[in-house]
C-alpha cells in the first residue's frame, strides 16, 4: 500500500468516525422517541378518571412520533402517524399536533379534544396541508403536564366518523 493510499483511507474513516458519533451526539440532544401504538385496543373502555390518576412515570420530553395501528372494525378515516411537538408541555406553552393520514383517505375535518390531569379541556381545530394529507393544529396551553393527559380525536371523512381517545400516562 503507497502512503497516498494509506493517508487517503486514514482521513476517510477520521471523516466517517466524526460524522458518526457527532450524528450520535445530535439524535442524544433531539431524539424523537417513535412509537407503535394500537388505538383500538385501550379506547373506550375506561373512564378519564380512572385512567389519568393511574400515572405511572413522567411523560417523555420533547416531540413524540407514533406509528397508528386500527383494528379491522374502525370506521372512518385511519390516521398512520400522529406527532405531538412536545408531548409533555409547560404552562402557555404552544403544542402541535400533526396527525397525517394515508394519501387515499378522505378526511374533511379533523378536531381534538385535550384533557389535562388538572381538568383544564381544550378543543384544538386543524388544518389540512395543501401538498400532503397531514393536518395540523396547535393550542397554547393552560396548564403544566408532565404526566398524564388525553387527546379524543374525531375525525370525518368519506369512510364515515373515527372518534377514539389516546391515553398519554
Amino acid at each position: 500500500m503507497t502512503t497516498k493510499t494509506f493517508i487517503t483511507l486514514s482521513l476517510t474513516a477520521i471523516a466517517f468516525i466524526t460524522i458518526y458519533y457527532g450524528h450520535l451526539k445530535y439524535l442524544k440532544n433531539h431524539s424523537t422517541n417513535t412509537i407503535s401504538v394500537d388505538v383500538d385496543q385501550y379506547s373506550n373502555t375506561t373512564s378519564d378518571d380512572q385512567l389519568l390518576s393511574s400515572v405511572k412515570y413522567n411523560l417523555p420530553e420533547g416531540d413524540q412520533t407514533y406509528a397508528v395501528s386500527h383494528g379491522k372494525n374502525t370506521t372512518g378515516p385511519k390516521m398512520s402517524q400522529i406527532i405531538f411537538e412536545p408531548l409533555a408541555f409547560k404552562n402557555n406553552e404552544k403544542q402541535k399536533i400533526k396527525i397525517i393520514f394515508p394519501e387515499k383517505e378522505v378526511v374533511g375535518s379533523v378536531v381534538v379534544f385535550i384533557t389535562t390531569d388538572n381538568k383544564e379541556n381544550q378543543k384544538v381545530t386543524f388544518t389540512k396541508d395543501s401538498k400532503t394529507n397531514t393536518w395540523t393544529g396547535e393550542w397554547v396551553t393552560n396548564d403544566s403536564v408532565k404526566s398524564r393527559y388525553s387527546a379524543k380525536i374525531i375525525a370525518v371523512g368519506s369512510s364515515g366518523e373515527y372518534n377514539n381517545i389516546m391515553y398519554f400516562l
